[in-house]
C-alpha cells in the first residue's frame, strides 16, 4: 500500500480561502496535539477567528490556521469514518470570521496512532546537538528531509504520526482514496518511500 505525506495549506490555485489569524486552545499549547495522546476534560470552548474580510473564506475541508493544528470539517470527518479511517480523537472547535459568523461542524483532529515507523537508515534527517538543542531535545530529530517508512508498522493504520518526529503526519493510499472520492480540499499529498510491503498482498 502506499503512503503520503500530509502537506497542510490552502487551496492556492482557488482564492479566497479561510486561514485564522487568533485564537484559544482551552489552555493548551500547540505541541499538546502532537503527542498521540487523548485529550481529556474538552469543553468545546476553543475558537479560531479571521481578522479581515479577505481572510474570511470559504473555508476547506482541511481548514488552514495559524496554529498549524489539523483541522477538519464535519463532511472529512464523515468521509474519513465511513472509509475506514480511523484513530482520530475529534475535538470541536469554533470557527469564526472577522465578522464574528460561524463555520460550523469543525474540529480538531488530534491523531492517535503513533508507531514508530521510520527507517532510519534510509531516511535524511538532522539530530539536535548541544550546541542547537534543549537538554531533552539532544539526539532527537530536529528536522526531516526525506522519510522513508517501515511498512511492516503501518500495518494497522490508515493516518499516523510519527513516534520519532511528531510533527509529519502521513497518509494511506485508503485515505487519499476517501480524499479524491469526496471532493474534500484543503491538503496535498506527496508519496513517500515504504521500506517494507505493508502486507503480502501489496
Amino acid at each position: 500500500m502506499k503512503w503520503y505525506d500530509l502537506l497542510r495549506g490552502p487551496n492556492d490555485d482557488n482564492p479566497p480561502y479561510y486561514i485564522s489569524t487568533k485564537g484559544s486552545l482551552e489552555g493548551l499549547k500547540r505541541w499538546h496535539f502532537d503527542e498521540g495522546k487523548a485529550i481529556g476534560g474538552w469543553k468545546s470552548e476553543a475558537w479560531i477567528q479571521s481578522v479581515t474580510p479577505t481572510e474570511d473564506g470559504p473555508p476547506d475541508d482541511g481548514l488552514a490556521n495559524h496554529f498549524g493544528l489539523l483541522i477538519f470539517s464535519s463532511k472529512m470527518r464523515a468521509a474519513l469514518e465511513g472509509g475506514g479511517v480511523v484513530g482520530i480523537q475529534y475535538l470541536p472547535i469554533r470557527v469564526l470570521t472577522s465578522h464574528k459568523s460561524e463555520y460550523s461542524g469543525y474540529s480538531i483532529a488530534n491523531i492517535l496512532n503513533f508507531p514508530s515507523a521510520l527507517d532510519w537508515k534510509r531516511s535524511d534527517f538532522a539530530i539536535f546537538t548541544e550546541e542547537d538543542g534543549e537538554a531533552d531535545e539532544i539526539g532527537q530529530i530536529s528536522s526531516l528531509a526525506k522519510a522513508v517508512l517501515s511498512g511492516h508498522a503501518l500495518r494497522d493504520f490508515h493516518i499516523v504520526r510519527l513516534r520519532e518526529f511528531p510533527p509529519a503526519v502521513y497518509v494511506s493510499q485508503v485515505f487519499l482514496d476517501v480524499y479524491i472520492k469526496q471532493a474534500l480540499s484543503g491538503y496535498s499529498f506527496r508519496e513517500v518511500e515504504v521500506s517494507q510491503p505493508v502486507s503480502q498482498t501489496d
